[in-house]
């Protein structure tokens, strides 16, 4: 047989087993035949594979014989007597993309992300293969790419110009017959404009139901008692915390540093929101001693609102009256000797300068909130103070940060941006609570939406309604510790009002291992200790209203208590424990010492003390890490804020899916007999503009309730004239109750039954506007000062008054009218 036949006969044998009829050398496709498809190929049509040409045998051939050798792609055919090679099968080239997964891209619109591609080939060297990139489509309203051989660069677009949130690359290498080819998904996230002012953002999903899981390995069965509800208040919300202070007797005192003697280039900045003036001359944002020839300050003038920066006298001035329940970027700069006082940005006031700025009080050092002269509390929220000594981080207008700051080189304070009280900076200083300070959910930063994944939740218990948790029914030798390694953490925060005297949070049954929080310090114990040696003497006071991340490891006999990642105590412990159960919020061995609160990401981890030392508390929730046997403590409720607030239901509020106005999410189904819920917004609406909208769906033409805002925890009152409701009856149509005793009637005077409705009540500017899906239907004047904090959602005035329907998207915005004239209703679920 000629050589041409044989190679003729070798090609019609593998052209049989070819059931797809795709050629060897596939062009046409994108992937090319691979190796392995050759070797199914060939092996089927009696062409022997072997794996290297050293396989092929040397005896008992016969000529027309053919073989195939995966490790060269090489077609041998045989005389009788050797092997002749007659042909290359082409492979598709091996493709690896750097980084791996899916890629989100910087905010920015200028931080670049590489992507570098590697390939191999059995046929080619490396330098002979090209690479090239395909789009799904919807990459040019993602970014810009550039390329480099093997290297692509991709830069995103900005804020204003990004048409698209994420899209798909195919990358590709060939070796100019097959191809190697993958994907990466890119996306890009913008944070939701105007999501700051969000104070509630009601969410539902019909799927869940509010019983808190195991999310460790063994998925431990947990049993509920009382009314235990989960929300997505949480150490990590995408919104971020500021500090609040309450205008009597709350600051932050910071010890005497070097660090805040000014001297040389130098930046103070962060921002403040001023909810309302109190007794004094000026309040303190920040500063040493403001009276004294070398102090320095940042202050407010409570009579006209100006704000300045104090050394000895006013150096630095901004006259403009400020306005109360508004966010303000302040930043005070020197570079060489120009000092410049910045706010929001743009530059008020410059002067020439080379004072060294030291503190005056070496006893009392620096404080947030109050200045040590006494002239005045600041009472409302401050976020982000940074103290940079030794650059002038600004030096000429620029855009106020939008998002939270960092501990950037020479940075010597870093406060107010937790939610819990810390240093951020590397030098890590105490800060010292007085009052009432504590942190709240609140900021000047936009964010991406809240989910249950990413950002978690908590779990509420409550003493007075006699609710806790339980692992069973029986004991698990997963909680006996032994003598060896572990790990007990948690997330807690305890409501102003609640003696904590002896409230257990966590119990490890009968091993004594004990939790809890005693005469305001959090703290642990054994029964080796005798549950009179709790370990939490020389811990920190626990603060109210205020996040605190606590845990407690023991490595080889030694157990050390870490509080927001600080050592706070250590103990010698060798106690040795066996098999039990784990209770929450309450002693196991009675219904008794009851605590109340929140609890947050509960991890036991039994064989590993996961902290050693200082370490910053996680930013993220918990997994579970290697060892793990117990994680429990999120949101799993089926209604929730998406803002980071507590919804409390009552009756039998559920989700349901039967009537939905946007299928992203479920509605919220009340019927008319008992069902509504009722949230605390954190802090009073006062007198600034405010938007309260959503979507309602009627069963029922009657005289029917929508929301309640008043000054009742319990959200409903009997009061005829509430502080502020929405309700429709008919002959009448819409309804506000309210407004300082106004009641104004608009809009049809009959709904349709088993159609969404868009409401918007916007309040601004001394006058208030009702909107029905987009459409003015009642104005009027409305000056009052709400000073109230509790909404009721689905009724007013009394259960007697309670909406028959759903309800979907509800969203109240503090300090923003959302709509002024007739708009278009939302087509989309809000995003924050």
């Amino acid at each position: 047989m000629s050589r041409s036949r044989d190679i003729a006969r070798i090609l019609g044998l593998t052209e049989v087993g070819n059931t797809d009829n795709l050629p060897l050398l596939n062009t046409n496709s994108s992937v090319g035949l691979d190796s392995s498809q050759v070797s199914a190929i060939a092996g089927a049509e009696g062409l022997t594979v072997y794996a290297t040409k050293e396989n092929l045998p040397a005896t008992g051939l016969t000529s027309g014989d053919q073989a195939y050798v995966t490790n060269t792609s090489r077609l041998y055919i045989s005389n009788g007597s050797g092997w002749y090679n007659v042909a290359l099968i082409n492979a598709t080239p091996s493709l690896t993309i750097d980084p791996t997964g899916a890629i989100t891209l910087a905010k920015d619109g200028s931080t670049p992300t590489v992507i570098t591609l590697t390939a191999t080939d059995s046929d080619n060297a490396v330098a002979g293969l090209t690479f090239s990139v395909d789009s799904d489509g919807s990459f040019g309203g993602l970014a810009t790419i550039s390329q480099d051989s093997s290297v692509f660069t991709i830069t995103p677009l900005s804020e204003d110009s990004a048409t698209t949130t994420s899209s798909t690359l195919t990358f590709k290498a060939s070796d100019g017959i097959s191809f190697g080819s993958g994907t990466r998904t890119l996306s890009l996230a913008f944070a939701t404009a105007n999501s700051n002012y969000t104070t509630l953002l009601a969410r539902a999903e019909a799927a869940v139901t509010d019983d808190q899981v195991d999310a460790g390995p063994t998925t431990h069965a947990l049993t509920e008692s009382g009314p235990i509800t989960s929300s997505a208040f949480s150490p990590y919300h995408p919104g971020g915390y500021s500090t609040y202070f309450d205008g009597s007797g709350d600051y932050l005192q910071i010890p005497d540093n070097n660090g805040f003697e000014l001297d040389g280039d130098f930046t103070i900045e962060c921002w403040f929101y001023r909810s309302a003036v109190v007794s004094g001359t000026y309040c303190s944002v920040i500063g040493g001693n403001g009276s004294g020839s070398n102090g320095w300050n940042i202050y407010i003038t409570n009579s006209n609102g100006a704000i300045s920066f104090f050394h000895g006298s006013f150096l630095l001035t901004y006259a403009e009256a400020i306005t109360n329940n508004a966010w303000y970027h302040v930043a005070v700069a020197r570079s060489g000797t120009s000092l410049k006082l910045f706010v929001n940005g743009v530059e008020r006031h410059a002067i020439t300068n080379s004072t060294t700025f030291n503190q005056n009080d070496a006893n009392t050092g620096t404080r947030i909130g109050y200045d040590i002269a006494a002239n005045g509390y600041f009472n409302g929220y401050i976020r982000d103070v940074r103290v940079v000594k030794g650059t002038a981080v600004y030096t000429s207008a620029f855009t106020p940060p939008t998002s939270s700051l960092t501990a950037i080189t020479n940075t010597s304070l870093l406060a107010c941006h937790l939610p819990y009280i810390a240093d951020g900076s590397t030098n890590s200083h105490a800060l010292t609570v007085a009052g009432n300070t504590q942190t709240q959910r609140f900021s000047p930063y936009n964010y991406l939406g809240y989910t249950k994944a990413e950002h978690g939740g908590s779990v509420y218990f409550d003493d007075a309604a006699n609710t806790y948790m339980v692992t069973g029914p029986s004991n698990h030798a997963d909680f006996g510790f032994g003598t060896g390694d572990w790990t007990v953490e948690m997330w807690i925060w305890v409501p102003s009002g609640y003696t904590q005297a002896n409230n257990y949070i966590v119990d490890i049954g009968a091993n004594g291992l004990i939790f809890r929080i005693i005469n305001n310090k959090f703290t642990y114990t054994n029964s080796t200790l005798g549950y009179s040696g709790d370990l939490y003497t020389t811990g920190a006071d626990f603060i109210y209203n205020t996040w605190h991340h606590m845990a407690v490891c023991r490595i080889s006999g030694t157990t050390k208590m870490y509080m927001n990642g600080k050592e706070t105590a250590s103990v010698a412990d060798t106690h040795n424990s066996s098999s039990t159960k784990v209770w929450f919020g309450r002693y196991g061995g009675s219904v008794s010492y009851q605590y109340t609160g929140y609890v947050s990401d509960v991890r036991l981890v039994k064989g590993t003390g996961v902290y050693t030392s200082n370490f910053t508390p996680p930013t993220q929730p918990l997994t579970a890490i290697t060892n793990t046997v117990l994680l429990t403590c999120t949101n799993k409720n089926d209604i929730w804020d998406a803002s980071g607030g507590h919804i409390a239901k009552f009756g039998n509020t559920t989700a349901s899916n039967t009537n939905r106005k946007f299928t992203t999410s479920s509605a919220i189904h009340v019927d008319g007999t008992g069902d509504y819920l009722v949230t605390d917004l954190g802090r009073n609406i006062g007198t600034g503009d405010f938007t309260i909208e959503g979507w309602v769906w009627a069963d029922q033409n009657a005289h029917k309730g929508i929301f309640q805002i008043s000054s009742d925890a319990a959200g409903l009152t009997t009061n005829y004239t509430p502080t502020l409701a929405l309700l429709f009856q008919p002959s009448y149509g819409w309804q506000i109750y309210g407004r300082g005793g106004a009641h104004n009637s608009g809009g049809p005077a009959s709904i349709t039954l088993s159609q969404w409705y868009h409401f918007a009540y916007v309040k601004t500017a001394g006058a208030s506007k009702l909107y029905i899906d987009g459409t003015q239907v009642i104005t009027g004047s409305d000056t009052t000062n709400y000073a109230v904090r509790y909404i009721a959602i689905g009724g007013t005035y009394s259960t007697g008054y309670l909406w028959n329907g759903y309800i979907q998207d509800m969203r109240i915005s503090f300090d923003l009218a959302r709509y002024t004239s007739n708009f278009t209703p939302p087509t989309a679920e809000f995003a924050g």
